[in-house]
C-alpha cells in the first residue's frame, strides 16, 4: 500500500510522469495497464503516428516563437549515441528544433537504460533541461509519456530494476 501511494504522488508530480506511475504499477506491482499494452503493437500502427501528429501540433503552437538551442550540442551527441530505430521516430525538420524535440526522447531512454551516466546533473543543466521542457509542456508530456511506455515495453530492451 505504501508503494502504491508513492507511484500515485509521482504521478501527480506533472503530466508527464504518468506513463511512470504505470511502468511503476506494472513492473514493481504486477498490476495490468492498457496504456501500456498499447504500446506493443507495432510502431508503425501506433507510437509513429501518434509522434508524428503531436510534433506537427507542436509545430503549430510554436510556429512564431524562437526556440531555445540550449543543449543542443549535448542532446544531439547524445542522440547518436542511441540505436538508430529509436531515434528515427522522430523527424527533425529544422535543426534549431533539436533540443526541443529530442529532449524527451533522450530522458525516456535514460529513465529506463541501465546506462544513465554522465546526465547534466548540476543547477545550471537543470536549469535549461526545465527551459526546454517548459518551452511546450504539451510536446514535452505527450512525447515521453509514448516513448517511455513504448521503451518499458520492448523485450529486448533492459530496463532498469
Amino acid at each position: 500500500e505504501l508503494l502504491r501511494k508513492k507511484i500515485d504522488r509521482i504521478e501527480l508530480l506533472s503530466l508527464s510522469m504518468i506513463s511512470t506511475g504505470e511502468i511503476l504499477r506494472c513492473k514493481l506491482l504486477g498490476e495490468e495497464s492498457k496504456a501500456l499494452r498499447v504500446m506493443q503493437l507495432p510502431v508503425s500502427m501506433f507510437l509513429k503516428p501518434e509522434l508524428t501528429k503531436s510534433y506537427q501540433d507542436l509545430l503549430r503552437r510554436q510556429s512564431n516563437r524562437d526556440w531555445p538551442i540550449v543543449l543542443s550540442n549535448y542532446i544531439g551527441s547524445k542522440c547518436r549515441e542511441l540505436p538508430d530505430e529509436y531515434v528515427s521516430l522522430l523527424s527533425v525538420q529544422n535543426h534549431f528544433q533539436n533540443a526541443v524535440v529530442y529532449l524527451p526522447l533522450l530522458l525516456a531512454w535514460s529513465f529506463l537504460s541501465k546506462n544513465t551516466s554522465d546526465w547534466p546533473s548540476d543547477e545550471t543543466d537543470l536549469f535549461k533541461i526545465q527551459q526546454l521542457k517548459s518551452f511546450d509542456e504539451d510536446w514535452f508530456s505527450v512525447a515521453f509519456q509514448y516513448l517511455s511506455g513504448w521503451l518499458s515495453q520492448q523485450n529486448n530492451f533492459e530496463i532498469n530494476e
